[in-house]
């Protein structure tokens, strides 16, 4: 159970971390996520 709580506490920071980065204009190419989200992919 804190396992998921610290789960669900990275997430949302991540999100936070990420909408930030859009404010400062900091933006990823879709092409460059695209290359990258194989490896994101847990199996």
């Amino acid at each position: 159970m804190l396992h998921d709580i610290t789960r669900e506490i990275e997430f949302v920071a991540a999100i936070r971390e990420g909408l930030e980065e859009l404010d400062r204009g900091e933006s990823i190419l879709t092409a460059d996520i695209e290359k990258e989200l194989p490896s994101w992919i847990i199996k």
